[in-house]
């Protein structure tokens, strides 16, 4: 019965998409970014998915199978917030990734 348990869990996901964008301001550029993002002809299909424990993988949704089984292709943890509270001040500025 616990075979299948895994099935039916959710688990946390961080999904990214990232894109370059020339634009006037900072709103400007997430407003461009939002129409591509929306447009049904978009070629934005690649997504970086980070799993709870840090792992990064690349899934292309215009493939004609996207692959759940994607090889990672960046397996760094993040420092977790509780243990980013243990360094000195000095070294918590740019190192630190929090979760959501």
């Amino acid at each position: 019965m616990l075979t299948h348990l895994w099935r039916w869990t959710l688990f946390s996901y961080r999904a990214i998409w990232q894109i370059d964008i020339r634009a006037r301001d900072p709103l400007h550029a997430a407003r461009r970014a939002w129409d591509i993002q929306r447009d049904p002809d978009s070629p934005a299909t690649v997504f970086d998915i980070i799993d709870e424990f840090g792992t990064t993988f690349r899934v292309d949704l215009a493939e004609d199978n996207p692959h759940l089984d994607a090889q990672p292709i960046l397996a760094t943890p993040p420092m977790p917030a509780w243990m980013a509270r243990l360094l000195p001040r000095r070294f918590r500025r740019h190192r630190i990734r929090s979760r959501p």
